[in-house]
C-alpha cells in the first residue's frame, strides 16, 4: 500500500513538474511562440483573406511532407463562395457562407461553434487581430467576436459593407462599403473615413501603414492618416493590390499586369487575362492564375516577363489565385464539372492533384476561394455543390495520414489526454494506443511507424492501430507513413517528449 502511495506521489510530482517545465520542445513545422499573454500577428496562422496586409498569400510554413490526401471535410449548410478559411494560433479554422452564419471549425474537422448574424445579410471573410478577435462585416454591420464566438463590440453603419477587412500594422482594422473605406480601432471606434465614391473591392497596406484601394476601376492610394496620397485609373479590378517586401505594388485589371512604385508611377505593364493580383513567391516570383487561358504563370517582377507557363487544360472555367509555403510550392483551386487543388513546384512543374468531392449528387460543382495553409503543412480549400434537393458547402482539409491520439501542446497519460502544457511542449507517459487515421484507407497498402527515422513497426491491413509498448525517455521524433497503391506517400511528424518504461 505504502508502495502504491508513494509510486502516485511521485507520478503526480513529475506531471506538474512535466506541466510547468521551461525545457521546451518545438514542432518542426512551428515557430517560435511568444512568451507574451498578446499573440503576436506572426503567430496567427492564416489571419486574413490574403494571408496578410500586403496580400501576397505566401505562408511562413512549408508543406514539404503533404502527400495531396484528403484529410477530412466539413459540411456546411450553405455555399461557401470565396471563402478563403482563415486560421488562428490553435489552427482553428474561420469560414463564412456569405449568407448568414460565420463557423468556427476545430483542426480536426470537428464543428466549435456557428455563430448566426443578421438574418439574410451576408457574411463577408473575416480578419483576426493579433489578440485572436475576430472582425467580421455583413451587409449592415461591422463586428467583433471573442473567440468562443461571443460578440465583443458591434458597429452600425448606414451605408452597405463590402469587401474584406484588413488589419494594419498598428493593429487598426481597415474595412469598406459601397462608398467610403473606413479605419476602425480595435475597441470599435471610427478614427476615421475616406470617401471613394465608388464600391471598395480590396484592400492592402504596405509596410510603412500606407493603404492601397481598389474599386471597380481605380486604385487610391492613402497616408496612414487618411489623406489621398495619389490615384491611379485602370480597367476593371476585381482584387486587391499586391505589395513586395521592397513595397512594390501589383495590379491585375483583366486586361493587363501594372508594376507601380510607391509614386505610383509606371515601372513595367504587361498584357494579361488574369483577373486576381498576382501572389508573391518566397524568392519574390510572381505566380498569376487565369481561367480565360487555364494557365498559372510565373512573372519575373522586375520586368514583367513569363518565367515559365503550366496548362491546366480550356476545360477549366474557373482558377483561383494561388498560395504559396515557405519552400515555394504553390496550390491553386480550379473546377469544371469536377473539383481539383492542384500542387505545383517553385519551377513550375506539376506536382499532384486532388479531387473534392462531397456525399450526394450533384448537378453544379463550383471553387473560387484561394487556399490557406496551416502550421502543420495541410492546405485547406472550400467549395460548394448544388444537387436537385440540396445544397451545401464543404472545408476540404488536404495533407493525408494523421496521428489521432496525441496532441501537440498536451501532456498525454497512458493513452489519455490531461491538460495543456506550458510552452506547447507534446509530452506521453505510459504505454498506449497509437491510433492513426487515413482518407481513403482502402486505397493503402502499408503504414509504417517510424522514430528517429528508423521503422519501428510496419501494418499491412487496417484497423490502423499499434500498441506503443517498445522503451522509449526523452524527446523523438515520432512520425507516420502511409503508403497509397498509387505511389502518393502520407506523412505525419510529431516531436513528443517521451517517458515510456515499456518492455
Amino acid at each position: 500500500m505504502k508502495r502504491n502511495l508513494k509510486a502516485g506521489f511521485l507520478i503526480i510530482v513529475l506531471l506538474s513538474l512535466l506541466c510547468n517545465s521551461i525545457i521546451y520542445t518545438v514542432h518542426p513545422s512551428t515557430v517560435n511562440q511568444s512568451s507574451s499573454e498578446n499573440i503576436s500577428e506572426s503567430d496567427m496562422c492564416w489571419p486574413m483573406f490574403g494571408n496578410n496586409a500586403q496580400n501576397t498569400r505566401t505562408s511562413p510554413y512549408s508543406t514539404g511532407d503533404n502527400p495531396g490526401g484528403e484529410r477530412w471535410r466539413f459540411h456546411a449548410d450553405f455555399q461557401l463562395h470565396y471563402s478563403t478559411p482563415v486560421i488562428d494560433d490553435e489552427g482553428t479554422l474561420y469560414i463564412p457562407d456569405h449568407f448568414d452564419e460565420l463557423y468556427a471549425v476545430y483542426p480536426n474537422g470537428t464543428l466549435k461553434w456557428v455563430k448566426k448574424l443578421d438574418n439574410n445579410g451576408g457574411v463577408f471573410q473575416p480578419a483576426l487581430g493579433s489578440d485572436g478577435t475576430i472582425y467580421v462585416g455583413t451587409f449592415h454591420h461591422f463586428y467583433a467576436l471573442h473567440k468562443n464566438g461571443t460578440i465583443k463590440w458591434t458597429l452600425p453603419v448606414t451605408d452597405i459593407f463590402a469587401g474584406n477587412p484588413v488589419i494594419g500594422p498598428n493593429g487598426t482594422i481597415y474595412v469598406g462599403t459601397m462608398n467610403t473605406l473606413y479605419a476602425v480601432n480595435p475597441i470599435g471606434n471610427i478614427v476615421w473615413n475616406y470617401t471613394i465614391g465608388r464600391d471598395v473591392v480590396g484592400i492592402s497596406i504596405d509596410h510603412l501603414g500606407n493603404i492601397y484601394i481598389t474599386s471597380l476601376s481605380d486604385l487610391f492610394s492613402l497616408r496612414p492618416n487618411g489623406t489621398l496620397r495619389w490615384f491611379f485609373d485602370t480597367g476593371w479590378l476585381i482584387d486587391a493590390p499586391t505589395i513586395s517586401e521592397d513595397g512594390t505594388i501589383y495590379v491585375t485589371d483583366g486586361s493587363f499586369m501594372y508594376s507601380l512604385d510607391q509614386g505610383g508611377n509606371i515601372i513595367w505593364k504587361v498584357d494579361s487575362p488574369f483577373g486576381a493580383a498576382p501572389s508573391i513567391a518566397p524568392d519574390g516570383t510572381l505566380i498569376a492564375t487565369s481561367f480565360q487561358s487555364s494557365k498559372i504563370v510565373a512573372v519575373d517582377p522586375l520586368n514583367g516577363h513569363t518565367l515559365w507557363a503550366y496548362d491546366i487544360g480550356r476545360n477549366f472555367n474557373v482558377m483561383s489565385a494561388a498560395s504559396i509555403d515557405s519552400d515555394g510550392t504553390i496550390y491553386f483551386a480550379a473546377c469544371n464539372q469536377d473539383l481539383y487543388l492542384y500542387a505545383m513546384t517553385p519551377t513550375g512543374t506539376f506536382k499532384w492533384r486532388t479531387k473534392l468531392t462531397c456525399e450526394y449528387t450533384y448537378s453544379i460543382a463550383y471553387i473560387d476561394a484561394t487556399p490557406s495553409i496551416g502550421k502543420d503543412g495541410t492546405v485547406y480549400v472550400t467549395t460548394w455543390f448544388t444537387g436537385d434537393e440540396e445544397r451545401a458547402g464543404y472545408i476540404h482539409a488536404v495533407g493525408g495520414g494523421k496521428i489521432q491520439n496525441i496532441e501537440d501542446g498536451y501532456l498525454h497519460f497512458f493513452g489519455k489526454k490531461v491538460i495543456k502544457t506550458l510552452l506547447k511542449k507534446t509530452i506521453v507517459i505510459g504505454t498506449f494506443k497509437l491510433q492513426m487515421k487515413f482518407f481513403h484507407p482502402e486505397n493503402l497498402d502499408a503504414v509504417e511507424v517510424l522514430i528517429d527515422n528508423t521503422t519501428i513497426y510496419t501494418l499491412e491491413s487496417p484497423p490502423y492501430e499499434y500498441w506503443f509498448n517498445t522503451r522509449l525517455v526523452g524527446t523523438h521524433q515520432l512520425e507516420l507513413r502511409g503508403y497509397y497503391n498509387d505511389g502518393v506517400i502520407s506523412k505525419e511528424k510529431k516531436t513528443v517528449l517521451f517517458f515510456i518504461k515499456g518492455t
